[in-house]
């Protein structure tokens, strides 16, 4: 039976929820610490104007500061290291000749236009400008049959300084109804070589162009640097370390300051304002009356510098995502259970960028590939399936203690909670290849008369 809330005898009380956050309210100290706080969209916030502002300091910081460049080395050599490599998955039951051959021939393309090279770069062009850029071209100065190549630029190329005043122009990128970029703003010459003229930006194609950036709020069509949260700590770390060394310079350089006025029956020592006295090093002297000598001490802290730059270092890796042990580049406060659980969450955004960030860029360089091998004749087998699955096997990370890893391992192995090809892929290593590889091996071992224990 259904009774109509009228005719309810409960009496009804109000339930309305009356719910206050303390950062909603404007009192004076709220103000005043959001008074920068605005509503713009992701396009306005990220205007052509800040992306300039953010990309030349991003940049002088990290030119002229030894952590900002090492964290940022650090994290290209953990995302791309020496590269990607294809792996084409056939079909169950088919044979796997032809897809062997065509990863052959692609990875031998990679390597010979230089793509893990280049994709270093655009990893560093990612964090320290904020996004990064290349375009697909051809080349014939190469040793392969595919003229396809990868031609990098900095974002300051792919800007719209016509002066239209449209938030897609603004940005540099034209969009359709889905949102989706259809031309980009391309200046051939770098607006800040000095050579460069005044030059109108011209649009490219998206198909041809390859833009890397993290898309932090929907609709954003440009990136900013990764270090833009950071950038003052950055300056914060280079002040103190100066202010440091200039308060421990002053204590080195000053040895001592006499002061007072010498005897008044006797003038022979008399004290000149601002003169300086050599002092013989390790001498023991006797001063006049109403002369006292006083040694300069640093009162800065230099006992808390490295707390200091070890808490401003954590905070800033804490915003790159980078582990402390990486930041720092000292391991020495880490065991081997702290050093794996600071590296977990960092593997797990290396996989994230690489599927998310790099993934989409690697499947367009395969297939502008494929469709220019396709018309070469009698270059790929024909036995192959343009439409196969593929993946990209990266560089493994390493083991810390190799004895462990094996053994847990072998203990998935067994259980068949893992496979052969999922443990090689951690390695960056081809799971048939290795296998044909040890085959070999142990043709070559049983032919010598050897055995494992031996070779051991």
């Amino acid at each position: 039976m259904i009774v109509d809330e009228f005719e309810n005898p409960i009496k009804r009380t109000d339930r309305s929820i009356k719910a206050r956050y303390d950062a909603a309210q404007q009192s004076p100290d709220t103000s005043a610490h959001w008074s920068e706080a605005d509503s713009l969209s992701a396009v306005c916030a990220n205007s052509a104007m800040v992306r300039q502002k953010l990309r030349d300091r991003s940049r002088y910081e990290i030119a002229n500061n030894s952590y900002a460049r090492g964290i940022l080395d650090s994290i290209a050599n953990y995302t791309i290291g020496s590269g990607p490599t294809l792996q084409i998955q056939p079909p169950t039951g088919e044979p796997s000749d032809s897809a062997n051959q065509v990863e052959r021939l692609f990875n031998d393309w990679m390597s010979d236009r230089q793509i893990a090279h280049k994709l270093h770069t655009l990893q560093l062009a990612l964090d320290g400008d904020g996004e990064g850029f290349a375009i697909l071209t051809d080349s014939e100065s190469h040793n392969t049959p595919v003229s396809l190549d990868v031609r990098l630029y900095e974002a300051d190329h792919f800007e719209d300084y016509s002066g239209v005043s449209q938030l897609q122009d603004d940005a540099g990128v034209r969009i359709n109804s889905n949102g989706e970029p259809t031309e980009y703003a391309f200046q051939s010459e770098h607006p800040g070589d000095r050579l460069s003229l005044f030059q109108a930006s011209r649009w490219i194609p998206a198909d041809s162009v390859l833009h890397v950036f993290r898309e932090d709020r929907p609709g954003q069509l440009r990136g900013i640097p990764k270090t833009t949260p950071c950038l003052g700590l950055f300056a914060q770390l280079r002040r103190f370390t100066l202010a440091t060394l200039t308060a421990a310079e002053a204590a080195a350089n000053f040895a001592g300051i006499v002061s007072g006025t010498g005897s008044d029956d006797d003038n022979e020592y008399p004290l000149v304002p601002l003169q300086e006295i050599a002092v013989t090093r390790g001498m023991l002297t006797a001063l006049p009356d109403d002369v006292t000598l006083s040694q300069l001490k640093a009162e800065h802290p230099n006992a808390t510098f490295d707390e200091f730059v070890r808490a401003l270092l954590r905070e800033i890796a804490r915003c790159l995502g980078v582990p402390a042990v990486l930041a720092l580049g000292d391991a020495s406060e880490y065991n081997y259970s702290s050093g794996r659980l600071d590296l977990q969450a960092f593997n797990r955004q290396l996989d994230v960028d690489r599927s998310l960030l790099f993934g989409p860029i690697l499947r367009r360089i395969y297939s502008a590939w494929l469709q220019e091998a396709l018309l070469i004749p009698g270059f790929l087998p024909d036995a192959f399936d343009p439409d196969t699955q593929i993946t990209w096997r990266w560089p493994g990370a390493g083991s810390i203690d190799r004895a462990k890893e094996a053994l847990g391992q072998r203990q998935e192995l067994q259980n068949n909670t893992t496979t052969l090809a999922r443990e090689y892929a951690r390695q960056g290593l081809d799971w048939e290849q290795e296998l044909r590889q040890r085959a070999r091996e142990k043709a070559l071992m049983r032919e010598l008369g050897l055995t494992e224990q031996e070779v051991n």
